[in-house]
C-alpha cells in the first residue's frame, strides 16, 4: 500500500511531528511505500534529499499552494491519504476527491473556533458542539482571541469548513475516547470513527533510577496559555519538599513565565530549557521523580504523560479531556483535580517523599505502556483503517 501523509510541520518537535517520526520507519519495515507532504519548516526539520518528502510551503497564493499539493498528489497517486492537522479545509477536499482520505484529530479545531475547548474566564472546560451557540460564548467567556464580529465570523465559518471537510474523508481516527465522543457530537458517524493512541518510538523506552540527590519534575510541551504553566508554578510555591522544575519546550509566554516565576519568589527552582532534542527530552524524563501535566484544557490524548511512563516515570495531571484513557489514578501516577494547586502540589510531594511508591507506579506505568503501545499493535489497528478506506473508495 501506498500511504501520502499530509502534515503541517515536518520535525522532531510536538507530538503529531513526534508520531509521524515515529510511525514513517515502521510503515516502511511492513512493507509500505511512504510520501509525505509538509507545510511549515521548523528549525529542526531535517535536511533530507529523500524524493518522497515534500514541502508545499504556505504562501499568500493559497490556490496555488494547493495546486502544486494536487500535482504531487497526482505524481504520487498514492493508495490512500493520512491527513495530520493540515489547516487547510479546502487542499484537505480537494486532496479527499484525489484519493482516499483518512484524517487523525491530534487537536480541537474543526469543532471549536477558539481551537482549545477551553472557556479563558473561569479556565473551564467547554462542553457544547460547535454551532451558532458558540458565538455568545466567545464575548461571555472568552473562548476565543477573536472581538471584532468580522473576525468572530471568519472562525466561525473556518471551523464549519474544517468540520465539513473531515465529514467527507473516508475515515476519522482520534487519540481516545473522549475526542470520539466530541466527534459524534459534531456530526461525525460512528461507524467512521476509530480510536488509535499514537506510536512511540520503543528505541527510548529504556529505565534507570531517577536523580535523587538533584530532585526534578519534568513539564514537556508549549508555553502556551491552554498548558497550564502558571498553575504549576503557584503548585511548586506551595510544595514542601526541595525540588527543581524543568520546563521543557517554547512558547510566546515563555518571557511572561519567566516573571511570574520571580513574582512568586520561585525562579530558583525553574529551569527553563527551552526545547530538548528527542534524545536530551529522554534523559530529561529519566532524570526526573515525575512528569506533570497542569493542562488546563481537554487534552485530546497527552503523549507526553505517555512518554514519561514509558520511562518508569509517574504522572501528576488534571483530570482532563483524554487523560483518564491511560492514567489511573493511583496506579501509575495521580488524577488531580482541574485548577486545584493544593492537590497538586500535595501529589508531587507525596512522590518526592516516597520513592519506593514513585518507584512502583513508574513500573506500572512502563508496563501499561509496553502492553498497550508497541509499533505492531499501532499498525495492527491503524492498517485496517487504511485498507478499508482505500478499498471502500478504490
Amino acid at each position: 500500500m501506498k500511504i501520502l501523509h499530509m502534515v503541517n510541520t515536518y520535525a522532531p518537535v510536538g507530538g503529531i511531528e513526534m508520531y509521524m517520526f515515529a510511525l514513517l520507519p515502521q510503515l516502511a519495515l511492513h512493507g509500505h511505500e511512504n510520501a509525505l507532504i509538509y507545510r511549515e519548516k521548523h528549525p529542526l526539520t531535517p535536511n533530507t534529499a529523500d524524493p518522497s518528502i515534500y514541502h508545499v510551503p504556505v504562501t499568500a497564493n493559497a490556490a496555488r499552494d494547493r495546486e502544486a499539493a494536487a500535482e504531487i498528489i497526482k505524481q504520487e497517486r498514492p493508495s490512500v491519504i493520512y491527513m495530520h492537522d493540515v489547516y487547510d479545509s479546502q487542499l484537505m477536499q480537494l486532496a479527499s476527491q484525489m484519493a482516499p482520505s483518512v484524517g487523525y484529530v491530534h487537536i480541537f479545531y474543526p469543532i471549536c473556533p477558539g481551537w482549545g475547548k477551553l472557556y479563558k474566564r473561569g479556565d473551564k472546560i467547554c462542553t457544547r458542539a460547535y454551532g451558532p451557540g458558540c458565538v455568545p460564548m466567545i464575548y461571555l467567556r472568552q473562548c476565543a482571541s477573536a472581538r471584532h464580529p468580522r473576525s468572530v465570523y471568519r472562525i466561525m465559518r473556518q471551523t464549519k469548513r474544517y468540520l465539513a471537510a473531515y465529514r467527507a474523508l473516508s475515515g476519522v481516527v482520534v487519540g481516545s475516547q473522549y475526542m470520539r465522543d466530541l466527534m459524534i457530537q459534531n456530526g461525525i458517524a460512528p461507524d467512521r470513527i476509530d480510536i488509535l493512541p499514537p506510536i512511540l518510538d520503543q528505541t527510548t523506552w529504556t529505565h534507570s533510577a531517577p536523580d535523587r540527590e538533584n530532585p526534578t519534575i519534568l513539564f514537556a510541551g508549549r508555553l502556551e496559555y491552554e498548558k497550564g504553566v502558571p498553575y504549576l508554578l503557584r503548585t511548586l510555591r506551595e510544595m514542601e519538599t526541595p525540588c527543581t522544575l524543568v520546563i521543557a519546550g517554547d512558547g510566546s509566554l515563555r518571557l511572561s513565565y519567566t516573571q511570574l516565576a520571580a513574582e512568586l519568589g520561585v525562579a530558583g527552582r525553574v529551569q527553563f530549557a527551552r526545547w530538548l532534542s528527542p534524545e536530551a527530552l529522554q534523559t530529561a524524563y529519566r532524570r526526573s521523580v515525575a512528569t506533570a501535566m497542569p493542562t488546563i484544557m481537554a487534552e485530546p490524548f497527552g503523549k507526553v504523560g505517555v512518554e514519561a511512563m514509558a520511562n518508569g516515570r509517574p504522572v501528576v495531571a488534571f483530570d482532563v479531556g483524554g487523560i483518564s484513557d491511560w492514567l489511573r489514578d493511583g496506579h501509575n501516577g495521580f488524577l488531580v483535580p482541574p485548577r486545584d494547586v493544593q492537590q497538586l502540589a500535595a501529589r508531587l510531594d507525596q512522590l518526592l517523599q516516597n520513592p519506593d511508591l514513585a518507584e512502583k507506579m513508574g513500573q506500572n506505568g512502563r508496563r501499561y505502556v509496553q502492553e498497550n503501545y508497541t509499533s505492531d499493535k499501532h499498525l495492527a489497528q491503524l492498517l485496517p483503517v487504511l485498507e478499508r478506506a482505500a478499498g471502500a473508495d478504490g
